[in-house]
């Protein structure tokens, strides 16, 4: 039976009858505003100033964080210990025989990697501390076309004289990132100009010895055109350093002039913000703004390294007024108590609207709250239109997701006997075989003969095998019960899994590496199956020359964690790829390897339950296989898929 829910004057239609009387009322006093409004709107635009500025502010401090790590990095590769035990043994690598050339060419290669990843660094190079600090490495990207060029011979540089290469070999603090300067190539400012920030790390050579320092340049125009473009147009960038020396400028100001003209600043541009920055302490984290009558300005001071004030840079936005909220302010002066009349008339009458609308709903929503876990009564249905088809919605979703509740609960409860049967009365036929061919053998071995003593192996092993099954099927059902969630930290439980794996892990050979994994909510009984279940298999299905390899790694993404476990076994048969997952999918014969066919079944289960997803990764080039899992985050709701 349907029950009819009359729409006449329904609450859109009083909502929209008073939203016209309203707007008709309004018009009648078009173009009046109060001055808090020209307040409000100045402050609205300088909360929007200050939300771009602080964005800019932040990207260049992640980018001048990446700049930082990509140095370091870099001043840890192992070509550079490469070079210098080659160099220092007539131009050959004592540990591996490469020579100096074949250790440059695979730094060369990190470095032409580097540039590719990174659109906005212009160069990186290795100077070594000898020969008139000779440039050992260089690679840069052309400033027109983007090529990324490696230079060699003739086009290596001795920077022995510039005053940084004696600043990284004299450092106590090792890493070192330059104020925003103009490039020089062999002494002298490249054209056309290229403002650059240079990131410098020195290196030692194996006897911990300076060798050298690696040098990367970060391109300040490519920076300053990308974060220009994310920028509304109405807005006015300027970049200035520390010394309120202009580097870019909208507004025509000449950039990149000052190691010419150290006059053009930023007093010439805005003289509150250049005012402001001369009274600042210099310690970097200082906050500008000015909010004038014809524009608004506001800027921040980035220092990008925290030992070095002068490694800093000032943001600066400002945003012209409009012609709009002058006008606005005239109109608000001349209106102010017709306005004021009018809006509290119109405030009036709409709290009492909203207070008749919204009442049924709060009654509505008590009435819903009030729905006890089980309950098979339905909510009264209020009069208003909008709230009875809500009421009607809810009580029909109630009566099928009570149908459901009660198929899930029959479902459980036969789960629930099949788990029993499984665990004792499958079980104990299954011992008794086992335990009978054991005596028949002890007792009787000598009289069966070479048949006989076979076919009772062979039961035996029959029923060890079926006992395997039933327990691992036992396992399966169980998954997903038992303590509730929390957060499981899948560092522990890693280690918990290769202490219990260790028998094996010693009777293999087998290395295993585990990088840094996550918290996660679920349980660690389940996590902890996932896991040894999969290193089990990597550690089983290994080559028999070569002793087994197996990587744990993780990687996030905005709701998930992605894992991957790989090893350098036999790897996957092709075409086995989407049997493995189903229970007694085998991807090898049981002759060649021992199991139930049901671990990778678990697996599945496992992560499908806390709503992952489980897969064999695309075969690479390496012998191996590689399983990927994922699990959401801590942050993201787990709603297990076998819960009613």
């Amino acid at each position: 039976m349907s029950t009819r829910v009359n729409r006449s004057w329904s609450l859109k239609w009083r909502f929209a009858a008073w939203l016209v009387a309203l707007m008709a009322a309004v018009a009648l006093t078009a173009g009046v505003l109060h001055n808090a409004l020209l307040a409000e709107l100045r402050q609205a635009e300088m909360r929007r100033l200050e939300r771009e500025r602080d964005q800019l502010a932040l990207d260049w401090q992640l980018r001048m964080q990446a700049l930082r790590a990509d140095v370091q990095l870099l001043a840890e590769a192992p070509a550079i210990a490469g070079i210098a035990r080659a160099v220092s043994n007539e131009g050959l690598d004592p540990e591996d025989g490469s020579s100096d050339q074949t250790w440059r060419l695979r730094f060369e290669t990190l470095l032409v990697a580097l540039l590719r990843t990174r659109p906005s660094y212009s160069q990186a190079r290795l100077i070594g501390f000898e020969d008139g600090g000779l440039e050992l490495v260089r690679v840069e990207r052309d400033g027109s076309t983007g090529e990324i060029t490696v230079r060699r011979g003739t086009d290596l540089q001795r920077e022995g004289e510039e005053p940084y290469l004696q600043a990284s070999r004299d450092s106590e603090s090792g890493l070192i990132l330059s104020p925003i300067t103009l490039n020089r190539e062999f002494g002298r400012i490249s054209e056309p100009w290229q403002g650059m920030v240079r990131a410098q790390a020195p290196v030692v050579d194996a006897d911990s010895e300076p060798y050298g320092v690696v040098i990367v340049n970060m391109d300040v125009r490519t920076v300053l055109d990308e974060q220009r473009a994310g920028l509304p147009p109405t807005l006015e960038y300027l970049v200035a350093n520390r010394a309120g020396q202009v580097l870019f400028d909208e507004s025509g100001s000449p950039g990149f002039r000052f190691e010419f003209e150290p006059d053009t600043g930023l007093a010439g541009i805005s003289p509150a913000i250049a005012s402001a920055l001369a009274g600042t302490d210099g310690r970097g984290a200082e906050v500008l703004r000015a909010d004038g009558l014809e524009r608004s300005e506001v800027a921040r001071i980035v220092q990008y390294d925290p030992e070095r004030s002068e490694a800093s840079l000032l943001v600066h936005l400002r945003a012209a007024r409009s012609d709009a909220a002058t006008s606005a302010a005239r109109a608000a002066r001349r209106a102010a108590l017709p306005l004021g009349i009018l809006m509290l008339f119109a405030s009036g009458a709409s709290f009492v609207l909203v207070d008749r609308a919204v009442r049924p709903f709060a009654r509505l929503a008590r009435d819903i709250e009030g729905v006890e876990e089980g309950a098979n009564e339905a909510i009264p249905v209020p009069s208003l239109p909008e709230a009875a088809a809500v009421a009607l919605a809810f009580n029909a979703t109630l009566r099928r997701l009570l149908d459901v509740t009660e198929e899930l609960r029959r479902s459980n409860s036969e789960l629930e006997h099949f788990a029993y049967v499984t665990s004792h009365d499958l079980q104990e036929p299954a011992r008794t075989v086992a335990s009978y061919s054991k005596l028949l053998a002890a007792r009787h071995g000598t009289e069966l003969g070479e048949e006989g003593t076979a076919a009772v192996d062979f039961l035996l092993q029959a029923s060890n095998r079926m006992l395997a099954l039933i327990h691992d099927l036992l396992e399966y059902s169980r998954i997903g019960q038992g303590s509730p969630l929390r957060d499981v930290d899948l560092n522990i439980v890693a280690r918990d899994v290769l202490s219990d794996l260790g028998t094996s892990i010693d009777e293999t050979g087998a290395t295993v590496d585990v990088a840094s994994l996550p918290v996660v909510v679920g349980r660690e009984n389940d996590y902890r199956m996932l896991l040894q279940n999969l290193v089990a298999n990597a550690l089983k299905f290994g080559r028999p020359d070569t002793p087994p390899h197996v990587t744990i790694r993780c990687v996030e993404d905005r709701t998930s964690y992605r894992f991957s476990i790989s090893d350098n076994g036999v790897g996957m048969p092709e075409g086995a790829e989407s049997r493995v997952f189903q229970l007694f999918g085998r991807a090898h014969p049981r002759s060649e390897y021992e199991g139930t066919g049901i671990g990778l079944a678990h697996c599945r289960k496992i992560a499908e339950l806390y709503g992952g997803r489980i897969w064999i990764g695309t075969p690479e080039r390496h012998p191996g296989c590689t399983i990927h899992f994922t699990l959401p985050k801590a942050d993201f709701p787990v709603t297990l898929k076998a819960d009613p």
